[in-house]
């Protein structure tokens, strides 16, 4: 008899969703913390058999303290250290019954609050694999996943702008008329479409990566066969300066003098309005994509060390961010704000604020 009830009392439970689930994390969301300031996250979990979750933290940033307080709550504690911004990617917090778990991953950011310092926040997630990523005058974001495809990114929602087939994009760039340029390495060369998707193979370039225009219109773009190569206007191809090694990023000043990047020996070129190239930094770990400011300040990716660094015109470095998954590409948007793409299987695209 008593066996008879308990079964009829399980098959209720289990009717009910109370018998065999796992527990539930309250949400908790991206964590801020001002740099030299503490950070206080509470962690809460329920369980609809009424079973007390087990909490845990992993991938905590150092010197983070998890306290699991035994009652289906918990907390994380962390004293933010001074300096340049920080990000911490899947910080992750998961609740544990026997009947299974539950978990959230976060980013804590540590905000750099200096005059003229930098606050890194994510903004979407992107595609795994992107390369390039471009903003239109109204500050829509457009990415490129290595996979034939060029995204447009609107509230939050994508969208497929224009597909690539027979070539990998890796680089974007909207000129003023809001046209955009798409370099298709292991393809045909550089196509530029049209806002009403309109797509025509505009340069025959071999293996281009980022690209940039000059004061006259003149498309620069990085071949990883070595040399960098200048496109007119109407279309014509020739090499501007040549004998470099796997060139990847690419940006104008306002002197018209090109800077482009060595990603496996860690340089970084200036190349004047004639083509002679100078070294303007050396030392760096794996430099990808770059951009200039109003200021003519360099910004550049150091994919390998999940680095943003910035360069003033005379050459001195400074530490802008760090702690992002293999940073590759970045573009200024109409707003004034950085944006930034991370590839690898991250894909996550974060923007940048500067600090009055």
């Amino acid at each position: 008899m008593f066996s008879d009830r308990l079964a009829v009392y399980t098959a209720i439970l289990f009717a009910a969703g109370l018998l065999g689930c796992a527990p539930a994390l309250d949400p908790i969301g991206d964590r801020a913390v001002e740099e030299g300031g503490t950070l206080s996250v509470g962690v809460r979990a329920t369980s609809p058999d009424g079973t007390i979750p087990s909490l845990d933290g992993a991938n905590l940033p150092p010197g983070a303290v998890f306290t699991d307080h035994g009652d289906g709550t918990g907390s994380l504690v962390f004293a933010a250290p001074t300096g340049p911004s920080l990000v911490f990617e899947n910080v992750t917090f998961t609740a544990s019954t026997p009947q299974g778990t539950d978990s959230e991953s976060i980013h804590v950011f540590v905000d750099d609050t200096d005059a003229g310092g930098w606050r890194v926040r994510f903004d979407c997630q992107g595609k795994t694999g992107q390369h390039g990523i471009a903003l239109d005058a109204a500050g829509v974001l457009y990415l490129a996943d290595f996979q034939n495809t060029v995204w447009k990114v609107s509230g939050g929602t994508s969208s497929v702008y224009a597909l690539l087939l027979g070539g990998t994009p890796s680089g974007l760039l909207f000129d003023a008329a809001g046209d955009l340029y798409v370099s298709a390495t292991n393809g045909p060369g550089i196509y530029r479409v049209k806002p009403d998707l309109g797509k025509t193979l505009f340069a025959a370039v071999p293996n281009p990566w980022q690209l940039d225009l000059d004061s006259a219109g003149n498309l620069y773009a990085a071949s990883h066969g070595g040399d960098i190569y200048r496109v007119t206007p109407g279309g014509g191809v020739s090499v501007f300066s040549p004998g470099f090694t796997l060139p990847f990023g690419v940006a104008v000043d306002s002197a018209d003098h090109v800077f482009i990047t060595e990603h496996t020996l860690g340089n970084i070129y200036r190349i004047n309005p004639s083509g002679v190239p100078t070294l303007f930094a050396s030392g760096l770990t794996n430099p990808e994509g770059i951009v200039l400011d109003d200021g003519d300040h360099l910004f550049v990716a150091d994919t390998a060390d999940g680095l943003i660094l910035r360069f003033d015109p005379l050459g001195s470095q400074s530490l802008v961010a760090r702690g992002m998954s293999f940073p590759v590409s970045m573009a200024f948007g109409p707003d004034g704000n950085l944006y930034l793409a991370c590839a690898g299987s991250s894909g996550r695209v974060y923007v940048l604020t500067r600090n009055p």
